[in-house]
């Protein structure tokens, strides 16, 4: 689209070439030539002059910039409406679809593979299982019944996907507007490694720009939630329950505890331990272990805990500590007449 074209579709003004192509729509972080991205506030203003992107959608011109300005006094309403104008709705089966299945897969009677969509060879898929248009599934991977794949799904080799995985479903992101809660349009996708298991009932969320990852040799246990634009490492570990909010990371060879939950935007570095039920909200450092809610290093932790347990106790101690100190404080009143 040219700018003309956006600037229409998202009611903005327009502060540079008009005629100027976009390529592609991306977050900052992700931004290249040619690029426009969204950055509602200074902040983000700063952070899109210093990226490689071509032009900004946002609310003002907070300094002068050789970049193509979109201005629109509400930047995310305007953004939600370029990504309505040009997601790829869902495609439906058809009745003779165009995927291409290998002799050596097993395909249930009852599974649906859409249009467009690619298997390696000897994929097995499994009773009720839903893969949607577009996807593109590696050699030797089992899907198991009543998976839900969306559209544009890569999945690659050797992976196994368990009962009731939904891949593919948009991510949890909403904005506050005149009307109520706009729903954002995610229309990115995700690209799942080879040697991945995906445990039963857990969810891998679609990205709203650009794509959800899991790396290879990864293993994730049932129940788990896998927000949008979340990227995960090589060989990491994640046990059931777990939820991973939208554009966290989490690098190589990590373990996650049971029901662990970590913020958004937050990065476990490489060979980062967290203990059950802890919470992530800060950038862990590599090789470190942690524990608690808010997580904190391991020994420290340990410190915190036992000083919690013997907080009964020690509040006992300070009571009696200060009915000794009040009475010695009269005590020494009562000298100080005599003298």
């Amino acid at each position: 689209m040219t700018i003309k074209e956006i600037s229409k579709i998202t009611n903005s003004k327009i502060d540079g070439d008009s005629s100027f192509i976009i390529k592609d729509i991306s977050f900052i972080k992700d931004a290249r030539e040619g690029d426009l991205v969204l950055a509602d506030g200074e902040k983000y203003f700063k952070q899109a002059l210093i990226s490689p992107c071509s032009a900004i959608l946002t609310d003002k011109k907070y300094s002068e910039t050789d970049k193509i300005l979109l201005l629109n006094d509400k930047p995310n309403e305007g953004f939600i409406k370029l990504l309505e104008a040009i997601l790829e709705e869902n495609t439906f089966p058809s009745d003779k679809p165009s995927a291409t299945i290998p002799k050596s897969c097993k395909i249930a009677k009852n599974a649906t593979v859409c249009d467009g969509t690619v298997l390696g060879e000897n994929v097995t898929v499994y009773p009720n299982v839903y893969i949607g248009a577009n996807c593109k599934i590696g050699d030797n991977t089992i899907i198991y019944p009543n998976v839900c794949i969306y559209d544009r799904t890569i999945i690659g080799k050797n992976c196994v996907i368990n009962a009731q995985v939904t891949i593919g479903a948009d991510g949890f992101g909403y904005e506050s507007g005149d009307a109520g809660l706009l729903k954002y349009p995610h229309i990115g996708y995700i690209e799942i490694s080879d040697e991945v298991e995906i445990g039963a009932n857990t969810c891998v969320d679609r990205a709203k720009l650009g794509k959800t990852y899991i790396g290879y040799g990864t293993k994730i246990d049932n129940l788990c939630q896998i927000a949008h634009n979340v990227k995960i490492g090589k060989f990491t570990v994640i046990c059931g329950q777990t939820g991973i909010a939208g554009s966290a990371t989490v690098g190589d060879m990590c373990i996650l505890g049971a029901q662990v939950g970590i913020a958004d935007h937050v990065e476990v570095a490489d060979r980062t331990i967290i203990g059950a039920k802890s919470g992530v909200i800060k950038n862990t450092e590599p090789g470190k272990a942690y524990l608690g809610w808010h997580s904190n290093p391991v020994d420290r932790a340990r410190r915190i805990e036992v000083l919690y347990n013997q907080l009964p106790d020690t509040h006992a101690e300070f009571r009696e500590m200060k009915n000794k100190l009040k009475e010695l404080e009269k005590s020494l009143k009562s000298v100080i007449k005599k003298i």
